[in-house]
């Protein structure tokens, strides 16, 4: 294994204090760029950590799931209101096919309350009697 290599390798006991460089490779590290830049690297890294609080660990879980119970309640209102908001809107749909679409008495018979459709007719001329065969006769009306 080269010197690089076994530097990258320890990199990281010696960054958190586990381990401490030798002589041969504190040299390699002085004479090493990619090596330098690469410690660098490693003990910003190890430090970003370094200024949070401790965390207790049953303090964390019952904050979280005291949230999670209050987002699993809010969720259940949520359908609880799109349920209701969906059988108010079957219910108007059910009311205005069973009313024929005349809600209020403003349907098209201007609420008089028949159901049949108003239709306008035109008077229809009589039909003459078919000429007889061979006739050349045009019919008058």
């Amino acid at each position: 294994m080269s010197d690089c290599t076994e530097l990258s390798d320890r990199m990281p006991d010696v960054a958190l204090g586990r381990a401490a460089w030798t002589e041969t490779e504190q040299r390699h590290l002085a004479e090493c760029a990619d090596c330098r830049a690469e410690w660098e690297f490693v003990t910003a890294a190890s430090r970003l950590g370094a200024t949070l609080p401790a965390t207790d660990p049953a303090l964390v879980s019952t904050v979280l799931l005291a949230r999670l119970a209050r987002e699993h309640e809010r969720a259940r209102a949520r359908i609880r209101l799109w349920s209701a908001a969906g059988l108010a809107a079957a219910a108007a749909v059910i009311v205005a096919l069973w009313t024929g679409g005349r809600l209020g008495g403003f349907g098209r018979d201007g609420g008089r309350g028949s159901s049949t459709p108003r239709v306008a007719t035109a008077p229809v001329p009589p039909t003459p009697p078919p000429s007889p065969a061979g006739s050349t006769a045009i019919p008058t009306w």
